[in-house]
């Protein structure tokens, strides 16, 4: 398929996309509703969470500040446009699964459009060099030393030993009041790629599932991640969950986030430190190009997708914003080990 034919293609996939409405489980915005006096609150970062937060409290009438480490907005979501024409390139979140509603909330509020996160065509994927087109009932042959037995199972039925009955155990991944099922607390204390070690699973299976999945690599001490919160986001990947993209790039969402927000968003101001005083008062500190600065109050900080309250009592907010901030990696994270793509 060429550039041509392949723009022409997901142009008609892309008009097809409102016969299957994204939004139409989200719902809307909700707006907070202020009890009391309008507060002078300071949120730590620019990431979704804390634009999310600042963007509620604004609306609600707060005096808001949000400090930003970096030279723009977004967090983890980042979008590359250095490509011809139109192309863009996403380093940092990469869709948006159907069951992010709160996510999908706020692409309808900001009028963005969305187009199907997979490429019309057959997967491809570059394994150790060789690049495999693989077509639907196609059984590659994987360029990695499978045991015997895990040959002759292919890689979905791999996967479905090793991890399905305990995805099939989870429950109800998506209600709020989910709670691991009897025996699974363990597996928080556990990386994914150690549970398919216990499972049985030999090295280059492990790694086959890892990138043909687009996964990434959780032995690496910064990428660790809990087998518990990956089994529950296999639960929530359903066979026939749609995922989506913002038309013209993801960061576009909190662009938009930030265009509202405007001059309460002061970059390039990380914070070292939050205080709290003999008085309970709350003192923040950052740096920036003028040099430290500070602010003291008995008021509220807001830390992504944490709400401080230190006069009286410290306390973790209940916000909805955690759900757009910190959705399951899987869903979020680029493909760093596979150069999967669409033929």
């Amino acid at each position: 398929m060429n550039r041509r034919d392949f723009l022409a293609t997901s142009a008609l996939t892309a008009a097809a996309l409102p016969f299957v409405d994204p939004f139409a489980r989200a719902g809307e915005v909700q707006a907070l509703e202020r009890r009391g006096p309008a507060q002078r609150v300071i949120v730590v970062g620019a990431g979704l969470a804390g634009l999310c937060a600042a963007y509620q409290l604004t609306r609600a009438g707060h005096d808001v500040l949000v400090l930003e480490a970096q030279r723009r907005a977004g967090g983890r979501v980042e979008t590359l446009r250095d490509f011809a024409e139109d192309l863009c390139a996403e380093t940092g979140a990469t869709r948006i699964p159907d069951h992010h509603h709160f996510a999908l909330k706020y692409v309808k509020q900001f009028g963005l459009e969305l187009d199907p996160f997979l490429a019309p065509g057959a997967p491809v994927y570059y394994v150790r060099g060789q690049r495999l087109v693989v077509k639907p009932g196609d059984r590659p042959e994987w360029p990695v030393a499978l045991s015997p037995a895990e040959r002759a199972l292919g890689l979905a039925q791999i996967n479905e030993k090793a991890y399905g009955g305990l995805v099939a155990r989870i429950g109800d991944a998506a209600s709020p009041g989910w709670t691991p099922p009897e025996g699974f607390r363990d597996y928080d204390r556990l990386t994914f790629t150690e549970l398919l070690r216990r499972q049985g699973l030999s090295e280059e299976a492990i790694h086959l599932r890892r990138v043909a999945s687009g996964g990434w690599d959780d032995t690496v001490p910064q990428e660790r991640d809990s087998a518990l919160r990956r089994l529950r986001t296999l639960a929530l990947e359903s066979p026939g969950a749609v995922y989506y993209k913002i038309r013209g790039g993801n960061d576009r969402l909190p662009r938009a986030f930030a265009g509202e927000l405007a001059d309460k968003i002061r970059y390039g101001c990380p914070v070292t430190r939050i205080e709290r005083a003999a008085d309970a008062a709350l003192r923040v500190v950052w740096t920036e190009r003028d040099g430290t600065q500070s602010w003291r109050s008995p008021s509220r900080c807001c830390a992504g997708s944490r709400s401080y309250r230190l006069s009286p009592m410290r306390r973790r907010a209940s916000s909805a914003s955690s759900s757009t901030a910190r959705p399951p990696r899987s869903s979020s994270r680029p493909a760093r080990a596979s150069g999967r793509a669409r033929a």
